[in-house]
C-alpha cells in the first residue's frame, strides 16, 4: 500500500470566504494528525493490478465549527455541494444531489485539481414514496494553464426501483481534451401500468472546474 501525503495547506485557504458565505465548516468529525494537520479529505485509488493508493489531505487549521451552514458529509458519496427539488405538476417531485470527494473550497480556489463527483437523482410520489433512485460518478481533471478538462473511471447506476425494469443503460463521455467535459448517464424505465419513462443525469467540468 502507497500513501501520498499533500503537502499542507495555507490556514488562509479555509478562513477565506466565498461570494459572501460564511467561513469553511465541516460536520464529519475533526481528525488530526500532529505531523500533517487536520485531515480535510482521504481518497482511495484502486490500481488495475489489485493494489491502490491513498491520498490524503491535511490543513494546518482546523475547519471551523461556527458557521451557520457546516458542510454536510456523506460516507458513501462526499460532501453535498448543492440540492435541487424539481416539482412535477402532478404533485410528484424528484431531488437531485452533487456531491465531491474533496470540499468544495479547495476546487473553487485551485486553477487545476483532480476530484471525483457524483450526481444522485432520486424520485417521489406526490405521497413522498421513493420510486426511484440513480447516480452518476465521474473523476474530473481540470486546468486554466493547458484550457482543458477531462472525464475518466466514470460509473453510473440505478439505486433503487420500487416497481417496474430497467432497460437499456447508456453511459457516454463526450469533450474530453477540451474546454468542458461531461458524463450522460440514461436509462429507459418501464412502470407497472405500461408506461415508459427516459432518464438522464449528467456532470460536466469546464477548464475552469465542476459546473453541474
Amino acid at each position: 500500500m502507497k500513501k501520498i501525503y499533500k503537502g499542507l495547506l495555507a490556514a488562509t485557504l479555509l478562513t477565506s470566504t466565498i461570494a459572501g458565505s460564511t467561513a469553511f465548516a465541516a460536520s464529519a468529525p475533526l481528525v488530526y494528525d500532529p505531523d500533517h494537520g487536520y485531515l480535510i479529505s482521504t481518497q482511495r485509488i484502486e490500481d488495475s493490478d489489485g493494489g491502490y493508493t491513498i491520498e490524503k489531505i491535511y490543513s494546518s487549521q482546523a475547519p471551523s465549527l461556527e458557521s451557520k451552514e457546516p458542510l454536510i458529509y456523506d460516507p458513501d458519496n462526499g460532501y453535498l455541494i448543492s440540492t435541487r427539488r424539481i416539482e412535477q405538476s402532478d404533485g410528484s417531485y424528484t431531488i437531485e444531489k452533487i456531491y465531491s470527494n474533496q470540499p468544495p473550497i479547495f476546487d473553487t480556489l485551485q486553477s487545476y485539481n483532480t476530484d471525483i463527483f457524483r450526481k444522485t437523482m432520486a424520485q417521489y410520489s406526490a405521497k413522498g414514496t421513493l420510486l426511484l433512485s440513480c447516480r452518476v460518478t465521474a473523476t474530473f481533471d481540470w486546468s486554466l494553464d493547458s484550457e482543458i478538462s477531462r472525464a475518466y473511471r466514470v460509473s453510473g447506476e440505478v439505486l433503487y426501483n420500487r416497481s417496474g425494469k430497467v432497460t437499456r443503460n447508456f453511459l457516454v463521455t463526450e469533450g474530453n481534451e477540451t474546454e468542458k467535459s461531461s458524463v450522460n448517464y440514461s436509462f429507459t424505465r418501464h412502470t407497472p401500468s405500461g408506461a415508459k419513462e427516459e432518464h438522464v443525469i449528467s456532470l460536466a467540468c469546464t477548464q475552469k472546474g465542476f459546473t453541474e
